[in-house]
């Protein structure tokens, strides 16, 4: 066992090997193969390894989702600065095919303004979880999701709201509530419509699926010893 961690310890500390060599080949002709129809991106964060965050991005591929690129580091699980959402994403723009039509997902963590503008920027459509608290402003009245929440069972939208007090972008507002879920899903996007909105995040759960393949399922890299100093993968 002793030579088998020297031998990997070696491996990655090889500066030969790298991801533009043994991954990235790999990664493009699937993402070519996929892009005859809307790539579904996912982005989300778990514990991984000893002691070390991941923030990953993802290709939903049928029932799961494959992974693109991601970056560890050090530190417990929470949210990653904004400013490494958009260093990641835009990394993985450089390798998504200049013709294929992207759908962006994510839960409550990607929700900026900042964030959104980029997203928006790459030409790309995005369905994003928010809080029940954003607020929006519409012709100069602000209000928030407690104003809009419809009764169990039934849905809300508004489009073209002017989003948080930085109004610096313009989102549609989705609130869905099924009966099946204590609380109402709150959204915001752009794409034309709620429905169109809600059945995109829904594909957003396919990376708890990876990661379960990585860890408690598959691999158990969050057991397995593995540390890190610095970002990789980006």
């Amino acid at each position: 066992m002793a030579s088998q961690v020297m031998q990997l310890r070696r491996w990655l500390k090889n500066k030969n090997i790298s991801i533009d060599l043994y991954y990235l080949p790999f990664i493009e002709t699937v993402l070519s193969s996929l892009a005859q129809q809307p790539l579904v991106l996912i982005i989300d964060g778990s514990s991984t390894a000893r002691g070390c965050v991941t923030l990953m991005v993802s290709v939903v591929y049928q029932k799961r989702s494959l992974p693109l690129l991601w970056v560890t580091r050090k530190g417990k699980k929470g949210h990653f600065p904004e400013t490494l959402h958009i260093e990641l994403i835009t990394a993985v723009k450089a390798i998504i095919p200049e013709l294929g039509e992207v759908v962006c997902l994510g839960d409550g963590e990607f929700d900026g303004s900042q964030w959104l503008e980029t997203i928006t920027g790459f030409g790309w459509k995005y369905v994003c979880r928010t809080a029940k608290t954003t607020i929006f402003y519409e012709e100069g009245e602000r209000f928030s999701f407690h104003d809009i929440c419809p009764e169990r069972g039934g849905s809300s939208e508004i489009a073209g709201l002017e989003f948080t007090d930085q109004r610096r972008i313009k989102v549609n507002a989705v609130v869905h509530w099924s009966k099946k879920y204590q609380d109402p899903l709150y959204l915001v996007t752009n794409v034309e419509t709620g429905g169109e909105a809600y059945d995109w995040y829904r594909k957003r759960f396919r990376i708890e699926t990876l990661f379960s393949d990585l860890k408690s399922r598959g691999f158990n890299v969050h057991k397995s010893g593995l540390s890190v100093s610095i970002s990789i993968q980006i």
